[in-house]
Order: structure tokens, then sequence, then C-alpha cells
């Protein structure tokens, strides 16, 4: 999976981000992008530093999905501890998100919002097995094997224009 760099991100915008040492005994990375991100014992393959960095609206994202971005998308990435080079996580132990989307999903279909995660070589996007709490506004998605790029997406109501005749 492909993930974004700080040199790729275009100025003028505001990108939220965090970073924080995740041992191979396991941790969590939060305080971006409304994410909550928990790896269990030997989720990294190797001690890294982990990066989750929110991207704002669907700009910078791939296009694919009929579905609308709600502008809940993140990058999460490892360098390793031992050379600095992308590290990735281990598909055997996988790990947890979690996205809070209260403070709002614009005119996507609350029920169908879904977590995505984007597949570089397939070039598509991919629904993650997730949890949606209507009530406290989260998804979860409990079973992630890979890093990279995720975004919420969800159904819209269509709109149907009236017609008019003389």
């Amino acid at each position: 999976m492909a993930s974004l760099t700080a040199n790729d991100l275009p100025g003028g915008y505001s990108y939220d981000t965090a970073v924080d040492n995740i041992p191979v005994g396991g941790g969590s990375l939060s305080g971006a992008a409304d994410a909550v991100i928990t790896f269990p014992m030997n989720a990294m393959t190797e001690s890294a530093e982990a990066t989750l960095t929110g991207v704002v609206g669907a700009g910078m994202l791939p296009p694919g999905l009929p579905q609308i971005d709600i502008g809940r998308g993140f990058d999460l990435y490892a360098l390793a501890h031992n050379d600095g080079l992308p590290t990735r996580s281990d598909p055997a132990h996988p790990y947890t998100i979690v996205v809070d989307y209260s403070s709002g999903h614009g005119p996507v279909i609350e029920s169908t919002l879904m977590l995505y995660a984007w597949h570089q070589e397939a070039c598509s996007w991919v629904p993650q097995t997730s949890s949606l709490d209507m009530v406290n506004h989260t998804i979860t998605a409990s079973d992630v094997q890979q890093l990279g790029l995720f975004a919420l997406r969800g159904d819209t109501n269509p709109v149907f224009l009236p017609i008019i005749q003389n």
C-alpha cells in the first residue's frame, strides 16, 4: 500500500499528524484524523516509529468508489528504528482502527458508512470488515492487516430533479 510523506502533501492545507513509537510488544497511536490505532503484541514486524496523518477531504485520496468520502481519510505508515526504512505490520497479528465521525458525515447515509483501505497494486479501495456504532458515532475495524491509506465512505440519497414541461 502506498503512503504519503510530508513532501507529497500540497501546501496551504492543515494536516493532522501524530507520531509514536510502536514496539513489537504492541502499543497505540492517536491524536490525528479522529482515529485511534491499537497494535497488539507482534502486530509490527519490528520496533518502529508510526505516523498517522489525516488527509483533509477527498482531494488527496485516490478515486475509485461510487461512495462519498466524508473527509475522514488518513495515512498510516511506519519507519523501522534499526534502519529508518519503511516497515509493515504482520498480517498474522491484525490491529484495530477506531474512527470517530461525530463531527459530521455530510450528505452520507450514516448507516452505510464503512472503512476502506487503498490497495495500490490493484488500484482500488477495499472495504474493511468493520462495525458501525451510530450511538457513539464510531467505526471499528478490528482485523486490519496492512498499513497505508484509509477513508470513511458511504452512500448518499439519490437526488432527483423535477421535470418541468410546458
